[in-house]
């Protein structure tokens, strides 16, 4: 492979070619948004913001989620303007067709460069359908790129940043060296807002006395191994395991190979550039350190350092910087992964929650008794139903999730057993489960969703109590909190 740059002049694509190209990305963006089904992550983010009462409640919620809250107070207000149950498919429309307009009408990039970008996959369906803070904090990245020569604007999208997460406040640090290195005016406001936001996005992370992590300790020599495959993706983003699979690596024989290349592939595009350098290759070692020392990271979380890379190609379209081979290549690559991941969102539901309560519905049990395991997995089975499921070994209702426990129901049999005591000590009771217990316990298998694109598959089981009548209905797990109306499927 030759490493002559690429001229971007020479081999650009026609006006018309790159109009249809776009009429057809923002068509299929919509598409995707209208037809996504929203896993436990969304739902979780919507409830939050909906059924918290006043903001202190929501802000006193969010000290077990360990994400400030730009994102929550964005549905909140759309919530209440297009009605809860369409504020995370507008959130998503308002963010990616400000993405796709962004890299399309300012991008200082080739033609088949924009094009490329906005079918990628973290852009078309990472942070572009998943309806995420992601999807802000992507918007927002562009929108600091599209405005680098307006000292306000700019530094009004950097100082957002860190509003929605930890790692776009990293990002806005790597946009601010950038700006610096090109001797870009800084301008004092803006600066002192950016350091506000800042503090107030730590201050409202700060975590609640009684939180508890999710994730349980790994060795690092396996977080390693975990970085690589995840950074395999980044390269080449095609989510599989037996079948389309997302947030699951593709594993084969060179998947932590395909890793080393795409860090090879930032090193030499940004040769002679070393803040750039630093950046596009930095931020996927930060991610490497931030995993090994606090916190798992799933692939929609690495997937950013793309958007980074993204970003270090749109300064270096602003100097006049060509593409070299290695990186058209991979901006080709994601795209084409971007519309096979776009094909399987529209042939295969992304979760299959909708289809739980629809069977729910029609066994007629809507009124009944139900519990969850793990805790989170019936969230859209509750918004969807107006259900408020009792988390197994909580002893409380709830719909979405304070993380304040960890499961110690761990294997089949532990599941068999807690369902044995529980229909011991009380009447009959439903479960939605993720997990099938061992055989030989008191739950009835009634029916069986199978799983949609994010491998989430719903049991849904009948458990005979020793007492009569329905298992005496739990206290809810944080008082107060507002109804949300059963929202309608799709």
């Amino acid at each position: 492979m030759s490493d002559r740059p690429t001229d971007p002049g020479s081999r650009d694509l026609p006006p018309w070619a790159f109009a249809a190209g776009v009429a057809a990305a923002v068509v299929l963006q919509i598409a995707l948004i209208a037809t996504h089904d929203y896993f436990v992550d969304e739902w979780q983010a919507l409830q939050i913001a909906v059924q918290s009462p006043d903001l202190a409640a929501l802000l006193a919620n969010l000290r077990y989620e360990g994400h400030p809250p730009l994102w929550y107070l964005l549905l909140r207000g759309l919530a209440a303007v297009v009605g809860p149950g369409s504020a995370l498919a507008a959130a998503s429309l308002l963010c990616a067709i400000a993405t796709l307009a962004l890299i399309v009408l300012r991008a200082p990039l080739p033609r088949w460069a924009r094009l490329a970008i906005i079918l990628a996959e973290p852009i078309l369906f990472e942070y572009g359908t998943v309806s995420r803070g992601a999807t802000l904090g992507v918007s927002l990245i562009f929108v600091a790129l599209a405005s680098w020569d307006r000292p306000r604007a700019v530094w009004g999208a950097l100082a957002l940043l860190p509003l929605v997460d930890f790692l776009f406040g990293v990002i806005a640090l790597a946009l601010i060296v950038l700006r610096w290195w090109e001797r870009q005016r800084f301008w004092g406001p803006g600066v002192a807002l950016f350091a506000l936001c800042s503090l107030a996005a730590a201050w409202s992370v700060m975590p609640a006395p009684d939180f508890v992590s999710v994730y349980r300790p790994s060795p690092p020599l396996e977080l390693v191994a975990r970085w690589l495959t995840e950074m395999a993706v980044v390269a080449l983003p095609v989510q599989w395991d037996g079948g389309p699979r997302w947030d699951a690596p593709w594993l084969t024989p060179v998947t932590p190979l395909l890793a080393i290349a795409f860090l090879a592939m930032l090193y030499h595009q940004t040769r002679a550039r070393p803040f750039e350098r630093l950046v596009a290759v930095g931020f996927p070692l930060l991610l490497l350190v931030f995993m090994v020392g606090v916190q798992v990271l799933a692939i929609r979380h690495v997937m950013l350092a793309a958007v980074v890379f993204f970003a270090v190609l749109w300064r270096q379209g602003a100097a006049r910087v060509a593409i070299r081979r290695p990186t058209a290549i991979w901006l080709a690559a994601n795209a084409l992964c971007g519309l096979l991941m776009a094909g399987f969102a529209l042939t295969t539901p992304f979760d299959t929650a909708p289809a739980a309560a629809r069977a729910i519905r029609e066994l007629r049990l809507e009124n009944e008794i139900w519990l969850s395991f793990p805790a989170q997995h019936g969230q859209g089975v509750a918004a969807l139903t107006g259900i408020r499921l009792e988390g197994a070994e909580l002893g409380c209702r709830q719909t979405f999730v304070r993380w304040n426990f960890r499961h110690r129901l761990t294997d089949p049999r532990r599941l068999r057993d807690w369902l044995a005591r529980e229909a011991k000590r009380g009447g009959t009771f439903h479960l939605i489960t993720q997990h099938r217990p061992a055989r030989g316990g008191p739950a009835r298998l009634l029916a069986t969703i199978p799983y949609g694109l994010d491998g989430k598959i719903y049991h849904l089981y009948r458990v005979d109590g020793a007492q009569p009548g329905r298992r005496r209905a739990a206290p809810p797990c944080v008082p107060g909190t507002l109804a949300l109306p059963p929202l309608a499927p799709r």
